[in-house]
């Protein structure tokens, strides 16, 4: 998995509304959470299907034991956003 690729993912998860917060762990391992609640985030239709995707990308990205956490974290939000997609 490369490093510039999750960066870039992570940008575009801060892009399309979700506040992440990062923290920097034992040797430098660095791990990231959703701060803010997904609900409170008003959108259209096609904004849901863009963090949608990009969940998507992310959560596929983040499949590593490593990653349990953020993964944690995300899946519920990613299934807000399908809902909202209907």
């Amino acid at each position: 998995m490369d490093q510039r690729t999750i960066r870039r993912d992570l940008i575009l998860v801060r892009k399309v509304g979700f506040d992440l917060e990062e923290t920097v762990e034992d040797h430098a391992r660095k791990r990231w959470r959703i701060r803010q609640q997904f609900e409170r985030r008003r959108s259209k239709r096609r904004q849901y299907r863009a963090i949608r995707n990009a969940l998507d990308t992310l959560l596929e990205q983040a499949a590593t034991p490593e990653d349990r956490r953020l993964v944690a974290d995300l899946q519920p939000a990613r299934r807000r956003a399908a809902q909202k997609c209907k």
